[in-house]
């Protein structure tokens, strides 16, 4: 279920997001990828990221699993983008996207909604119930 999933996730972010985060002209590029991080010795896997040449408009995390997604998952991400940062991205407007299929951790919903560059995105958003 894991790669259906993220490629629902994708899939949102080519069709729904531009319209539900205030983007009409759109995310660029949207697909998935991996980043290596040197000196961690780490590759991190990215679900979801949608890119503009060197800018990079959406990094996301897609979990079909029974866990909620938390705030490790977010600094998961915040970690990404500096790495992306570090190789020469554009990474100043990134959105963070979370995207659950069980849900959210409360930490994670008060984490995110201190935050204008994170998104959460459950079942109910993915199919536009809400």
């Amino acid at each position: 279920m894991g790669p259906h999933f993220e490629e629902l996730a994708r899939d949102w972010v080519h069709r729904f997001a531009p319209d539900e985060l205030g983007r009409p002209a759109g995310f660029g590029e949207v697909g998935f990828g991996s980043v290596q991080d040197d000196s961690g010795r780490a590759k991190h896997d990215i679900d979801v990221i949608a890119m503009d040449g060197r800018l990079v408009r959406l990094i996301g995390e897609a979990k079909a699993t029974i866990a909620r997604r938390g705030v490790p998952d977010l600094e998961r991400l915040d970690g990404i983008r500096a790495l992306l940062s570090r190789e020469g991205h554009d990474t100043t407007e990134t959105v963070l996207a979370l995207f659950s299929a069980t849900g959210f951790t409360p930490d994670l919903i008060e984490a995110a909604a201190c935050r204008a560059d994170t998104e959460l995105v459950d079942l109910d958003r993915l199919y536009g119930r809400r």
